[in-house]
């Protein structure tokens, strides 16, 4: 499900508006009709408000030429770091030189971001608490399904969010899945909503089953070490 964000005859418009999101935005598709004068591009940003001229857009802008109506589709979805998505027309390709006498009827639709959890889902962690770890569930839980990771790293440096059915992990241990997150990005790590996946685990032959589920973020890749400062937010969702 989607839902549509507009602004008419404008040079800017502000998904979900200026009070902000704890989370990422999934943007599914841009279109506009340029009213104006001459040829203009639709820069996308980060932000809860119209960035200063000379800003780097998040990625490739929109051409926006004279009279015509422009569209850009994401079929796999392009997400936008909270707090929110800011587009704005720009006489300039490169970086942000905003043109506030713009008059372009822009439209954003994002996935929709206030729907609950599915019914007999549960959700662990939040988007706004940065943390080093996450316990999804207890070992004496389990065992459950796991439906849906959603990860921002936070700090400057690389980190690999690992994923453990021992818990609690230790440092050195080798995760039952790893994936790695750059400096400041955002990344949703699906399972299937229907199938999901089950952290398993057992040490020894003669050794108890492990069926708990422990995300860390972790400094090396391969093995357990865990970030010594708060790397990020996590938030997990199960059955």
């Amino acid at each position: 499900m989607t839902r549509p964000f507009t602004n008419l005859a404008s040079y800017y418009l502000l998904v979900p508006g200026f009070a902000g999101l704890s989370t990422a935005v999934t943007l599914r598709t841009l279109r506009c009709n340029n009213a104006g004068a001459a040829d203009r591009y639709l820069q996308a940003f980060s932000g809860t408000a119209i960035p200063s001229d000379t800003s780097v857009p998040l990625f490739a802008p929109l051409l926006l030429p004279n009279g015509y109506i422009s569209e850009d589709n994401f079929i796999d979805g392009r997400q936008i770091a909270a707090p929110g998505l800011v587009l704005v027309v720009s006489s300039t390709r490169a970086t942000l030189t905003k043109d506030a006498a713009a008059t372009v009827d822009i439209t954003a639709e994002v996935d929709e971001y206030e729907l609950p959890a599915p019914s007999g889902d549960s959700v662990a962690g939040d988007y706004t608490t940065a943390v080093k770890k996450l316990q999804v569930w207890a070992e004496a839980s389990g065992p459950k399904t796991l439906i849906k990771i959603e990860a921002a790293n936070t700090s400057v440096a690389t980190v690999y969010l690992q994923m453990f059915a021992k818990e609690p992990a230790i440092n050195g241990e080798t995760p039952e899945n790893e994936w790695s997150l750059a400096a400041g990005e955002y990344k949703v790590i699906s399972f299937g909503n229907y199938a999901g996946t089950y952290p398993r685990r057992r040490i020894a032959a003669s050794a108890p089953v492990h069926e708990g589920c422990e995300l860390t973020f972790s400094s090396t890749s391969g093995s357990r070490t865990i970030v010594a400062a708060n790397a990020g937010y996590l938030r997990a969702t199960y059955r």
